[in-house]
Formats: structure tokens, C-alpha cells, sequence
């Protein structure tokens, strides 16, 4: 049986890319929000991107959630493996590259 990307990694990515074109920090409301994703499994996903150093949170006024520098540095294997998902490992790419531009080269031939 052959599974596309679960929807945690799915949701990463998505998220890493809209955080890509934000000025400041984005609370998750508004991610979840711009991604028309429940609340609580956006909270999720950005509790394990932060975990894992892909996003950084800050508090207060103006506080939320912005893409990191060590992001930029992974690739969507990287990332999906990161995650704790096994959907890329039957990948033939692995080259480094931005998590987007990885993900748009690989995912319709990405399969478990």
C-alpha cells in the first residue's frame, strides 16, 4: 500500500513556507487560521517545529511564532524525518534545499 505525506508533515511545510514571507512573528490562531487547520493540531505541529528548531516562539504582545535560520538549512526529508515521519525514505532526492522547493520536487513521487 503506498501513503502520500501525512498531514503533520503536510502541515509543516505549509507552515515553514507561510512563515517565509512574514516581517514578525504569527500567532498560531492566524496560522491556523491561513492554513485552515484546527487550532490544536497547529499548536501541535508548531510545538514540534519549535522543539526541533525550525520555528522560534516568543511571548507577549507581538508574540507567536517566526521560521528560523536553521529552516533555511533543511531539507523536506530532513524535515519529514524530523517529524517523526518515515514518508521520505523511499525518496531518490536528498540533495539540501529549502523545505518547499525540496517538497515540490519530490512529492508526487514520494511514497512509503
Amino acid at each position: 500500500m503506498r501513503r502520500m505525506l501525512n498531514n503533520k508533515v503536510l502541515l509543516a511545510i505549509n507552515i515553514l513556507d507561510y512563515l517565509r514571507g512574514q516581517d514578525e512573528a504569527v500567532t498560531c490562531a492566524r496560522i491556523a487560521e491561513e492554513m485552515a487547520s484546527p487550532p490544536a493540531f497547529t499548536y501541535q505541529v508548531l510545538v514540534r517545529l519549535r522543539r526541533k528548531g525550525y520555528v522560534e516562539s516568543y511571548n507577549g504582545p507581538g508574540g507567536g511564532y517566526a521560521r528560523t535560520a536553521f529552516a533555511d538549512r533543511r531539507n523536506a526529508a530532513q524535515l519529514a524525518e524530523d517529524l517523526g515521519s518515515k514518508a521520505f525514505l523511499a525518496c531518490p532526492r536528498g540533495a539540501a534545499g529549502s523545505v518547499y522547493q525540496e517538497l515540490v520536487d519530490t512529492l508526487t513521487e514520494c511514497y512509503v
